[in-house]
């Protein structure tokens, strides 16, 4: 972070103000790293600078729970010159498909897979990481048909996971994780979920700390699934017995999310979690 902020004083441009943001996000200080991009994202802003801050600046404010404006951001690059190219033509709606991905309500984010398959041609293949989440087995299965040898294992893996063999889907991630060098990041965040949901809790903490770590911050599964995680995360805490872990964690997760959208379910969630810890919820800017 020091260092970050020594290159903007030395050379106050967009190059250094973008790894400055990306150490903010990093360090959950993401109102800080999304005030320091808005001057690059705006219409009066070079298509340049406009290209290279869209997705920095949308993870700013989708880690903060804003899936709608994260939404309507990526929404926009195709208006914006040379970003067609720079980005290919899926891959930015790849992003906005993962941001409108529910559990609870599958239909629309479906709908867009659809419409992504029949638009986008070579990149439908990622949307195997989502589908299963959407409880599209078979659809997953068949984007899967064209990947690398590692996204395959991962599928495989996923799809032991949803077939509630949780054991044996942590046993397949654990050997993927060290030979995914592309997709570690994606590894680990599967890691963590099915071993928080196997009860092997000390996989999940260590999996989970080091997904944290990991630099990989432009593309939408990050802000997509972290809160996903420290919820799971608070869960285990509260169940060993570390109450005051787990107050911190879900203490955590509320001040990322204090201007979320507030009809996110997972958003209620962890208020009724901060209640029943009697953690302090903060002061939220949005109606619950």
């Amino acid at each position: 972070m020091e260092a970050a902020r020594r290159l903007v004083a030395f050379a106050p441009g967009s190059s250094s103000r973008y790894t400055l943001a990306k150490n903010l996000i990093l360090a959950d200080r993401f109102e800080e790293a999304e005030g320091l991009l808005e001057p690059f994202v705006g219409e009066t802003a070079s298509p340049r600078d406009r290209r290279d801050a869209l997705m920095l600046h949308a993870s700013a404010i989708a880690h903060q729970g804003r899936r709608r404006e994260a939404i309507d951001i990526l929404g926009a690059w195709e208006r914006i010159p040379g970003a067609v190219e720079q980005w290919t033509g899926w891959w930015v709606p790849f992003n906005r498909w993962i941001l409108q991905i529910d559990e609870r309500k599958p239909e629309p984010a479906l709908r867009e897979a659809e419409a992504i398959r029949k638009k986008s041609g070579r990149g439908t293949h990622a949307l195997y990481l989502g589908l299963p989440l959407l409880g599209d087995d078979r659809g997953a299965a068949e984007a899967a048909t064209s990947v690398r040898p590692w996204d395959r294992d991962l599928h495989e893996a996923i799809a032991t996971c949803r077939r509630g063999d949780l054991d044996g889907a942590v046993a397949k991630l654990q050997a993927i994780v060290p030979k995914a060098t592309l997709g570690q990041a994606l590894a680990l965040r599967w890691l963590a979920y099915a071993a928080f949901d196997a009860r092997q809790d000390a996989v999940a903490m260590s999996a989970t700390e080091t997904y944290e770590r990991l630099p990989e911050i432009y593309d939408m599964w990050r802000p997509w699934g972290l809160g996903r995680l420290l919820y799971k995360k608070a869960l285990a805490q509260e169940r060993q017995g570390d109450r005051a872990g787990a107050t911190a964690t879900v203490e955590r997760m509320l001040a990322m999310w204090k201007r979320a959208d507030p009809d996110l379910p997972l958003l209620a969630e962890t208020r009724a979690l901060c209640r029943k810890l009697g953690c302090k919820a903060p002061v939220t800017s949005r109606s619950p």
